[in-house]
């Protein structure tokens, strides 16, 4: 008896779905872990964050279920998803025990140089892409669980425009040690419509390529978390 046949396209297509949807909810599971997303909190409907992650809905699915397996997320039929109630942050994630003061210091010296480094690489697809995190976030002035989704990608994107994957990990290490004081800043009035201001003028300077004036968009953005922070 012959063999079926086996379409290679098709498999293709599925190792890539897998792939995307597993980045996808690392990414999620980065958040839930540092205590950016807590228990309780409710996600995005699944249209909605495929269009923040820009990827299929088919990868956004098995995403999800990745994280519903690991026990990160609730799903029910009809009702919003949330951060389930086990879900913890982990020992290793946790580091709110740091300094605030030494969390802001590092993240102007590491994420300013990152987008420093970003002005003199970054491509028009890039630029149009952070363009595009911009135009949602605007829509996401009272909900503070989208935009701080949205918020990480944004830096990341930006992490990433630098072209040294060494400096973007280290980038994410001193981003995620803000998760503690980025959450309650996001929760007051001014939060996220300052946070849009500063990533308004740090995308404007990277269109300009000058890399002082993008160090400069950051370290200022950083600052006033930082002040509104300590306020």
């Amino acid at each position: 008896m012959q063999a079926p046949s086996v379409d290679l396209a098709e498999l293709r297509r599925d190792i890539d779905r897998r792939s995307v949807g597993l980045q996808i909810a690392a990414r999620l599971s980065a958040q839930i872990d540092a205590g950016l997303l807590q228990p309780g909190d409710e996600l995005p409907g699944q249209r909605e964050l495929a269009a923040l992650f820009e990827v299929s809905r088919e990868s956004l699915r098995g995403a999800l279920q990745a994280l519903q397996a690991r026990g990160l997320i609730e799903i029910h039929q009809g009702r919003a998803t949330r951060v389930a109630a086990g879900a913890m942050p982990s020992a290793e994630a946790n580091i709110s025990d740091l300094h605030p003061a030494a969390m802001f210091e590092a993240r102007r010296s590491v994420e300013a140089m990152l987008t420093g480094l970003a002005a003199t690489r970054i491509r028009a697809a890039d630029l149009d892409l952070l363009g595009r995190m911009i135009e949602a976030q605007r829509e996401m002035l009272a909900d503070p669980v989208r935009f701080s989704i949205s918020d990480r990608e944004f830096h990341l994107a930006i992490h990433a425009a630098a072209g040294n994957a060494l400096l973007s990990r280290y980038g994410v290490e001193v981003y995620s040690a803000g998760y503690s004081a980025r959450r309650a800043v996001m929760r007051r009035p001014l939060g996220i419509p300052d946070a849009i201001m500063h990533h308004e003028r740090i995308i404007a300077a990277l269109a300009t390529g000058s890399e002082a004036a993008s160090h400069a968009a950051m370290a200022a953005h950083i600052r006033s978390i930082e002040a509104m922070a300590a306020s």
